[in-house]
């Protein structure tokens, strides 16, 4: 029994030490921008973008290229990044704490999404999420609601006035599953009371 448990014993050592010799630790020694990451992402390309508290990293698997906040109209609107997600034409979507920056891969620049709904609402300020669903819509939640940005129209909408009759909260987080059905989670109502939209039906 004794050899046993010695056998055991040392497996687990060697596959922990195995491990160990597979993980590499990135930190701002190494080029990372901030040491508090906030979401990753991978592009088309193979890039790794990792977005920190300060500032848009882009990894090749060796370096980091670094991306602030800057004044101009071509640079990221801010430094904050909450999530990163790329629509169809390779443009990555870029969610700060002061609304949303498009990354162009071609031109390696940055423009601020400053569109505006039929009553000239603007999606601005903190953004949570973003996912771009089959159908090439952009779901944005951001801290004053949801919003969905539709390409081929080139319109956004706001989506208040669909869950209106249900709670009086904006939604607090959001997710869309392979079938196209949007799942979103509310203040003070319960997991199992999760509101779901079909995308699919016109607005």
């Amino acid at each position: 029994m004794r050899k046993i448990i010695l056998i055991l014993f040392l497996g687990i050592f060697c596959l922990g030490n195995l491990w160990a010799q597979q993980i590499k630790h990135y930190n701002n020694n190494s080029g990372l921008s901030h040491n508090t990451v906030m979401c990753l992402f991978q592009d088309s390309k193979g890039f790794i973008w990792v977005g920190t508290k300060n500032g848009l990293n882009r990894f090749d698997g060796h370096d980091f290229k670094v991306y602030q906040r800057g004044d101009s109209i071509n640079e990221l609107r801010n430094s904050m990044i909450y999530c990163i997600t790329e629509d169809k034409d390779k443009t990555l979507w870029i969610a700060t704490d002061k609304g949303i920056s498009l990354y162009d891969p071609f031109t390696e620049t940055f423009s601020n999404f400053n569109k505006q709904t039929d009553k000239q609402e603007r999606v601005d300020g903190f953004i949570n999420k973003i996912y771009i669903d089959k159908s090439d819509r952009v779901w944005i939640l951001s801290g004053d609601g949801l919003f969905i940005y539709q390409p081929s129209e080139d319109k956004l909408y706001n989506m208040h006035d669909r869950f209106a009759p249900y709670t009086a909260y904006a939604p607090r987080a959001l997710f869309l599953d392979e079938d196209g059905t949007a799942y979103l989670a509310f203040p003070d109502i319960g997991l199992s009371n999760m509101i779901s939209m079909e995308i699919k039906q016109p607005f």
